[in-house]
């Protein structure tokens, strides 16, 4: 369950494969929940707030809040994961990129935390 600073100050990792096949990958789209479930299977101390996937690629956002850094550490360095039918590789979004990923997803993001947010913000006035 998410807490209210979850959402502050996202860490952004991308993942992108190279093992494309144009022909036979015609229908082929990056599946969001499998790379939020490998991620829960592997990284159980690491908190997925928003997820996005294009064809080939896309991007996670990870909470800052009480991560456990070398589960992070170990999941931005990953190389060649199979996630689907695909080998994929991370690697966590900094300087200038990380300003095109605001500038260009930051009002998808906000869309799509806007309910977890309200349910963590409904979780904690009863708490």
């Amino acid at each position: 369950m998410f807490s209210l600073p979850d959402f502050e100050n996202p860490i952004i990792l991308a993942f992108k494969t190279t093992d494309v096949d144009e022909k036979a990958d015609e229908e082929y789209k990056v599946n969001w929940k499998d790379f939020e479930a490998y991620i829960k299977e592997h990284y159980d101390q690491i908190k997925i707030v928003y997820s996005r996937g294009d064809k080939y690629d896309g991007h996670l956002a990870v909470s800052s809040h009480r991560t456990n850094k070398e589960q992070f550490k170990a999941l931005a360095d990953t190389k060649q994961a199979m996630i689907g039918s695909k080998k994929f590789d991370f690697a966590e979004v900094k300087d200038e990129d990380l300003k095109e990923f605001w500038q260009k997803q930051g009002g998808h993001y906000q869309y799509c935390i806007a309910p977890k947010m309200r349910l963590a913000s409904k979780k904690a006035r009863m708490t």
